[in-house]
């Protein structure tokens, strides 16, 4: 599966952690940042699903990314993952 983030370095930092809590993540592109003066840029991924790496693994809540891991709802733009 392709993922695009959008979003700022560290949110977008923030989510890779959570996702890596959730999937198995195969790739991640570095930080593309979008013409100024947005402060947000984009990450490109690539995970698989249905590994053995997240069997067992609680899937997060649609609405607030919410794990046993600390991947919870807030920051300034929506989900995030609490460290």
């Amino acid at each position: 599966m392709k993922i695009r983030i959008i979003g700022t370095r560290g949110e977008c930092d923030r989510l890779l952690v959570c996702l890596g809590q959730v999937v198995a993540v195969r790739e991640v592109s570095d930080f593309y940042p979008n013409r100024p003066p947005s402060a947000l840029g984009r990450v490109y991924l690539e995970v698989d699903l249905a590994t053995s790496a997240t069997a067992g693994v609680a899937q997060p809540e649609v609405a607030g990314l919410n794990t046993a891991a600390g991947c919870a709802g807030g920051g300034d733009r929506g989900a995030g993952c609490v460290r």
